[in-house]
C-alpha cells in the first residue's frame, strides 16, 4: 500500500514538479538574458561616464579658461580706468593752460586797443595844445 500511495502521489505531484522544472529552466534562461543584458546596459553606463567626464574635464578647462580671459579683461579694463583718469587729468590741464593763455590774449587785445586809444588822445592833447599856442 505505501508504495501504491507513492506510485499515487507520483503520478499526481511528478507532471506538476516537471513543469516546474521546465518553468524553472525558462526562468533561468530569462535570468540569464537578463543578467547578460544588464552587464551590455552596465558597460554601456560605463562609457556614457566616461565620456560625461571627459566632457567634464573640456568644460573645466573651458570655465578656466574662461576665468583667465575674464581676469585679462578685469586687467584691460583697470588699465583703460588709469589711462582715462590720466587722459582727464591732462584734458584738465590744457583746459587750464588755455583759460590762462585766452586771458592772456584778451589782456594783450585790451592792450593794444588801450594803447592806441592813448595814442589818439596823445594825438588829440597835441593838436589841442597847438591850437591853443597858437
Amino acid at each position: 500500500m505505501k508504495e501504491e500511495i507513492l506510485e499515487a502521489v507520483k503520478a499526481v505531484f511528478l507532471p506538476e514538479l516537471e513543469k516546474f522544472g521546465e518553468r524553472l529552466s525558462g526562468i533561468e534562461g530569462i535570468l540569464g538574458e537578463m543578467s547578460a543584458r544588464l552587464t551590455d546596459i552596465n558597460q554601456h553606463i560605463i562609457r556614457l561616464d566616461k565620456r560625461i567626464d571627459g566632457t567634464n574635464s573640456r568644460i573645466d578647462e573651458t570655465n578656466a579658461r574662461i576665468d583667465e580671459t575674464n581676469a585679462r579683461i578685469d586687467e584691460t579694463n583697470s588699465r583703460i580706468d588709469e589711462l582715462e583718469r590720466s587722459m582727464i587729468a591732462r584734458i584738465d590741464k590744457l583746459n587750464t593752460r588755455i583759460d590762462r593763455l585766452y586771458e592772456v590774449i584778451v589782456r594783450r587785445e585790451e592792450h593794444e586797443r588801450l594803447s592806441i586809444e592813448v595814442e589818439a588822445l596823445r594825438k588829440d592833447v597835441e593838436e589841442l595844445k597847438r591850437k591853443r599856442a597858437v
